[in-house]
């Protein structure tokens, strides 16, 4: 009977080790379960931030790029509408000294052909109209000329019209009379001389400097 009792007491003794060690055993991979996980976790939690945080820069970037385009259109529509303004301005005002109802035009086309002559030497000049204002204001022109430039140069000219009036809308177009001296006067000619000038001042009158207020 000792015998018998001795080895039971025996087995359950080997059984509640094998156990302890077995609850040992499950609690440590369970343990070691929770720590991967959350390991695990706490990566995926980086690479998302990563992720997101690289998403973001994209964003801001496609972001910067759109509006710095955006900007750059607007400002290249300004300067268009500006120009085509300026360009506008230019032209009325081109029209308007074409226009020969003006009581100063007969004037104006004078002073430019004393302006003309004060550039070249001689004395001998031929005067280019178009062929109105050949028919219509030619030899009056030619008096005002040869008339102001004495008055002003002390000069004495000789002047006769062109027998083949020039192709321009208006103004007038001097040369000496053995045509080696040439000036064109012509508005539209004299516009287009002064055209980055005319552009610039034009400009600053209907679009002034902010910073200048």
């Amino acid at each position: 009977m000792t015998n018998e009792t001795d080895e039971r007491k025996l087995d359950r003794e080997i059984l509640a080790d094998a156990e302890a060690q077995a609850q040992r055993s499950v609690k440590k991979a369970q343990r070691e379960a929770r720590e991967i996980l959350e390991h695990a976790h706490k990566e995926a939690q980086a690479q998302s931030e990563a992720i997101l945080n690289a998403a973001r820069e994209r964003t801001q970037a496609r972001t910067a790029i759109i509006k710095a385009g955006i900007e750059i259109e607007a400002n290249r529509l300004a300067l268009i509408a500006r120009e085509n303004t300026v360009q506008m301005i230019l032209e009325e005002a081109l029209r308007q000294t074409q226009n020969r109802s003006r009581p100063e035009y007969a004037a104006s086309l004078a002073t430019l052909g004393v302006e003309a002559i004060s550039k070249m030497t001689g004395e001998a000049f031929v005067i280019g109209l178009n062929a109105e204002d050949t028919a219509s204001l030619g030899e009056s022109v030619l008096k005002a000329v040869a008339e102001k430039v004495r008055q002003r140069d002390g000069r004495e000219v000789v002047l006769r019209l062109d027998d083949s009036p020039p192709p321009i809308a208006a103004g007038i177009i001097v040369q000496s009379e053995d045509g080696r001296q040439r000036v064109d006067s012509s508005f539209a000619k004299r516009l287009e001389r002064n055209k980055n000038r005319l552009r610039l001042e034009t400009a600053e009158i209907i679009f002034p400097n902010k910073d200048d207020k």
